[in-house]
């Protein structure tokens, strides 16, 4: 692709995530969307847009992964509240969760830990597309909204960026701030995590 190809793409993008025809019903007190965001990408962003659509306030958590990338969660969060510029969308970093797991006492724990980490707050709206979306919002007691469980919308995997940053096909599905943020020197990420492992 070439350049003005890729910014023209780009604003093709933007232009359909902003312009979405927001849910006719009433919108909800409070929407939760986690992950690791490792990095942040279209897929996410949609989201998470989707999330605001749907929500008065929405509470984004993000994963603290050291060993995915030496970009700290703390600039993950700026990055990401630059690209969604949106004052009702609170951003928390995990950094002490409970291990990874699909067993019931594992779900639980994570449940808990995020009870605790936003506050005990009412989640009225789960989003997510992942494996782990249905026992959180089931244990939150919040209604689950899934967008693009498929991918067919935004067809990208974080870990697939991970595996090659260099790879054209990647990094189209990243904001320019983002893509930015990556390609400073020292910068690194790594494909591979436990929790990959178990998608």
């Amino acid at each position: 692709k070439s350049v003005e190809d890729y910014i023209r793409s780009r604003i093709d993008l933007s232009t359909e995530l902003a312009r979405r025809e927001p849910v006719k019903a009433k919108k909800v007190d409070v929407g939760l969307v986690v992950g690791k965001f490792s990095p942040f990408h279209d897929g996410h962003e949609g989201l998470v847009r989707e999330a605001l659509n749907q929500a008065e306030k929405v509470i984004l958590v993000i994963y603290d992964h050291p060993e995915l990338s030496n970009i700290p969660a703390e600039q993950m969060s700026d990055l990401i509240k630059d690209v969604m510029s949106n004052d009702r969308l609170e951003i928390k970093i995990a950094y002490d969760y409970p291990a990874t797991g699909d067993t019931p006492e594992a779900r639980q724990a994570h449940v808990d830990y995020l009870k605790k980490l936003t506050g005990g707050v009412k989640v009225d709206k789960f989003f997510g597309n992942e494996w782990y979306s249905k026992h959180i919002a089931e244990g939150l007691g919040a209604e689950l909204v899934q967008p693009d469980p498929k991918r067919k919308q935004v067809n990208i995997y974080a870990r697939d960026i991970r595996r090659d940053l260099r790879m054209a096909s990647a990094r189209e599905f990243l904001h320019p701030a983002v893509r930015y943020r990556i390609d400073q020197p020292g910068t690194k990420m790594w494909p591979v995590s436990e929790l990959d492992r178990l998608l």
